[in-house]
């Protein structure tokens, strides 16, 4: 066990006492006696053992930034508490809770100690030191004056923090796209490259770099109103598309939307229908070196079928047999469209082959067991227009 020694004044004549009152220090009671001392006045310490005491320190990081932290952590081979402080030549940084936050640029220093115990004696001091920065800063790459269509660029950027810095197109930006931090102008725009970077525990959060590229002729004029002015036909005739309004040289285009109930479909600039109803289109003036791109809104036309008085079947071209499907016809004139056809027999199926306009080539199934005898096969248009045709049936 070892004792700190207290003298009192009438060691001052021990020549021992002379030359070793520096290196007492804490001694054996044995030590005391036979140096002569008079240990009437000797006081008792604490014990403190021998055993070797290490602190183990968390890894600090390399550098900080203002806004940034750390939350430093140590063991001691004791097993005792470390005491973690800041040392009284640290600055830009506090310590609370265990948590030491970055203030300003400077040097942080962060000391861990641990006194001892019975067993161990005390560790020797862990001093952590960490380089802070004013901010989290992001260096980007030089971008071109100007974009040429077709062209590129590789960027790329590096921030403070050591992080890898996110290279994107912001939402705003045209005429460009990018793929692995190489952008590529693809047409006029304005091209906005965004640099970031999010930060990590001891930096903060970097300010957003953003470059602008003008590319061409820039961001191209909005076109004036386009609208489609063809939106009226009569089923059996074409309907040739029109339209008004747009800006500069770029060609004219259209396309079916939806078919809808009339069954449209284009060719070219020509648009016909199956049957009465409506389909929607929509015309497309294409961008060039002033203007955007420029689109009508869909635009409902409408196909109409032939006056209710004008439609009229006058007679069969031949029987139909019972348990048979054969192809026959229906004469008439002013027909339009496939219509729908029923028999006022049971048994019976109709199907429309083809519509030219005088003439039905129908397909008729007839069951087995179906009465035999001269029918009737209603014929019903667009619009509930109908008429009527007798067949015969054997």
């Amino acid at each position: 066990m070892l004792f700190e020694i207290i003298l009192n004044e009438g060691n001052e004549g021990n020549t021992m006492f002379r030359n070793k009152t520096k290196a007492l220090g804490r001694v054996g009671v044995a030590t005391v006696l036979s140096m002569g001392l008079v240990v009437s006045a000797v006081s008792v310490a604490s014990a403190v053992g021998t055993k070797a005491n290490t602190i183990t320190a968390s890894t600090p990081p390399a550098a900080g930034s203002v806004h940034g932290s750390y939350t430093p952590s140590a063991t001691a081979t004791s097993g005792d508490k470390v005491a973690i402080t800041l040392d009284a030549a640290s600055s830009g940084c506090s310590l609370s809770g265990g948590k030491v936050s970055f203030t300003a640029a400077s040097t942080c220093l962060v000391d861990f100690n641990d006194v001892g115990n019975s067993s161990f004696a005390a560790a020797s001091k862990v001093q952590q030191s960490i380089k802070l920065y004013s901010s989290n800063t992001i260096t980007a790459s030089t971008p071109p004056a100007a974009g040429t269509i077709d062209g590129s660029y590789s960027s790329s950027a590096s921030a403070t923090s050591g992080d890898k810095v996110v290279i994107s197109l912001a939402s705003a930006s045209t005429g460009c796209s990018i793929n692995d931090k190489v952008v590529t102008f693809t047409t006029n725009g304005v091209c906005l490259v965004d640099f970031n970077d999010a930060g990590n525990g001891a930096f903060a959060q970097a300010n957003q770099v953003q470059q602008m590229i003008t590319v061409g002729t820039g961001n191209p004029k909005t076109q004036a109103a386009l609208t489609l002015t063809s939106t009226n036909s009569i089923v059996g005739n074409t309907l040739a598309l029109t339209s008004q309004g747009g800006s500069g040289t770029g060609a004219l285009s259209y396309v079916v939307t939806s078919v809808g109930t009339a069954g449209c479909s284009l060719s070219g600039t020509t648009l016909s229908a199956t049957r009465a109803g409506t389909c929607t289109v929509t015309v497309t003036k294409a961008a060039d070196a002033t203007n955007a791109v420029a689109h009508s809104p869909a635009t409902t036309v409408t196909f109409t079928g032939r006056s209710a008085t004008a439609v009229k079947a006058i007679r069969t071209g031949s029987a139909v047999w019972t348990g048979k499907s054969v192809i026959t016809t229906i004469i008439g004139r002013n027909f339009y469209g496939r219509p729908r056809i029923t028999s006022n027999v049971g048994g019976t199926r109709v199907g429309v082959l083809h519509d030219s306009g005088n003439t039905l080539t129908i397909r008729v199934t007839v069951a087995k067991g179906t009465p035999r005898g001269v029918h009737t096969f209603i014929i019903v248009f667009a619009r509930e227009q109908r008429t009527t045709a007798k067949y015969n049936q054997r």
